[in-house]
């Protein structure tokens, strides 16, 4: 399947950070509109069990994508081994909405700065957070992932489908100089499986997507060695058809504005497009640890 022609991005601000930032600002309404209410909200895609049935209604799909978003980091903390990992301070960069970040503040006895480029979740993330009772223990800030500062060494960095618009070098550079010496960098991401579905996931995501061996590659030049490696690729393309199917029965329902209707349905032919990427491996899905080797 070729993927669709008129993508909102441009080759020119692929992977800018001022684009994805103004990107995820602009998106806050929809995300909250199919991933919410929250106070846990995640984007990011979720990890199913088979294919179920979606000719439901909008609200059971969106708790059910809802679901296997959790899914998705349970398996990833039991993959990491996330209440020993994270135990101390936990960078969550790229944390969205802050889903990730409540949830390990909840299950891991961890202070957990939650790093974002987008200033428009700040208050998002403040408010979610107390709502979640972990507001003394998530501390939001607006920072890009390749200039976070810490005024202690960090334990851990977690980043859940974020690391794929950075420049993966210069983030593990900067990685080796916040983290403490053993401490480790957990990976939830989307990676490249074919060169020719490169392009139209960096221009739709405005993202910097690559393969699961250049991480390698570029940890291990900044000190860092791989430990853990999981492919959840099979297990994830089922979100791109529960999406699908949110999206027809949001379009169903009527009542929208003629800009809504058209990102909806730019969004199904996309979504589409994504489905049948994950399912010849275009697209892949990983679970990735690596550790800051001690000097």
């Amino acid at each position: 399947m070729p993927a669709p022609s008129g993508s909102p991005a441009t080759e020119r601000h692929v992977g800018s950070v001022s684009a994805v930032a103004s990107y995820y600002d602009q998106k806050t309404a929809s995300i909250l509109a199919k991933y919410g209410p929250g106070p846990r909200v995640h984007f990011h895609i979720g990890h199913f069990q088979g294919q179920p049935d979606t000719g439901v209604e909008a609200d059971v799909l969106r708790q059910r994508i809802h679901r296997a978003q959790e899914e998705l980091i349970e398996r990833a903390a039991l993959a990491w081994d996330a209440p020993r990992a994270f135990a101390g301070r936990l960078l969550d960069v790229g944390c969205g909405l802050g889903g990730g970040a409540l949830y390990w503040a909840q299950h891991c006895p961890t202070d957990v700065t939650a790093a974002t480029i987008a200033r428009e979740h700040l208050p998002l993330i403040e408010r979610f957070a107390r709502e979640a009772g972990v507001d003394e223990r998530v501390r939001p800030v607006l920072a890009d992932a390749c200039e976070v500062r810490a005024e202690q060494p960090f334990d851990a960095v977690v980043a859940m489908e974020s690391s794929c618009y950075f420049p993966r070098e210069r983030w593990f550079q900067h990685l080796s100089r916040v983290l403490r010496p053993g401490g480790v960098v957990c990976i939830e991401d989307t990676f490249l499986g074919l060169p020719d579905c490169r392009e139209p996931f960096d221009r739709y995501w405005r993202t910097r997507i690559g393969p699961v061996a250049e991480y390698v590659r570029c940890a291990r030049e900044a000190g860092f060695s791989l430990e853990v490696a999981v492919d959840l690729s099979e297990g994830t393309s089922e979100f791109w058809r529960q999406s699908i199917a949110w999206s027809q029965r949001t379009l169903e329902a009527g009542s929208l504005e003629a800009a809504e209707v058209q990102r909806l349905r730019t969004s199904i032919r996309w979504h589409e497009y994504f489905h049948e990427s994950w399912l010849r491996r275009g697209i892949e899905v990983w679970l990735l640890k690596f550790r800051l080797l001690e000097v």
